[in-house]
């Protein structure tokens, strides 16, 4: 008896189409996640520690001495006082000082607690626009201090450590005690003795920067731009 394999080759054949197909496909491609863009924190700007008040300019620093902002007394003192008011985030007192018949001239003054801008006035070296006056060590979290680290209480030998005789003045009697100035930066100019009639011929030379002045050995009062030689 002879038996028919034509069905078994058909079934044959049509699978190994079927495996043929399954062999040369491809897998869909799929979609890599596009990476998402981190943004870094903004840093924050350095604190400011002090206000070093100099004999030219008033200057911010960090802890670390590091200078934060610097102004000459030439600038805008409207700017001037905006600035402070945002670094020490509240704004002055102002007040228009009518002055006297003595020393003390008419001016404008914008007022921290005892830290103030004094503008608006003559009583100033030739071309300075606004005085700094501090009767306070600190202003909230900011000290208030001299380029030698000195400050509103510091003692006579701190103030004038290492300063040369002729920018140290002599003691005086006061109103409170015993008064004293010392001329502890010099920004311009150059020393006359008032004493000497040949070196000093009546006129205010300008010789002028930041003083001091003590009160019974200890300082009361930082001052800048002021001339260090005059009729007061």
């Amino acid at each position: 008896m002879s038996h028919s394999h034509a069905p078994s080759l058909v079934v044959c054949a049509a699978l190994t189409l079927l495996l043929a197909g399954c062999a040369n496909s491809t897998p869909a491609a799929t979609s890599t996640p596009e990476a998402t863009a981190t943004s870094s924190p903004t840093p924050e700007p350095p604190a400011v520690a002090a206000l070093v008040v100099g004999g030219a300019a008033l200057t911010a620093v960090d802890d670390a001495g590091a200078e934060i902002w610097k102004t000459s007394y030439t600038a805008d003192p409207a700017e001037v006082v905006a600035t402070l008011a945002e670094l020490f985030e509240s704004a002055p007192e102002v007040v228009d000082h009518p002055g006297d018949e003595s020393c003390t001239p008419a001016d404008t003054r914008a007022s921290w607690g005892g830290f103030t801008i004094s503008y608006d006035t003559d009583f100033l070296p030739e071309g300075q626009l606004f005085q700094v006056l501090a009767t306070t060590p600190a202003v909230d979290d900011v000290s208030i201090r001299t380029p030698q680290s000195a400050a509103v209480g510091s003692s006579f030998t701190e103030i004038s450590s290492g300063l040369p005789a002729e920018q140290i003045g002599q003691e005086y009697e006061w109103e409170n005690g015993v008064g004293r100035w010392v001329d502890y930066e010099v920004a311009g100019g150059a020393y006359s003795d008032p004493n000497a009639t040949e070196s000093f011929d009546g006129s205010l030379p300008e010789y002028w920067g930041a003083k001091a002045r003590l009160l019974d050995g200890t300082v009361e009062l930082l001052m800048a731009p002021t001339v260090f030689v005059s009729y007061c």
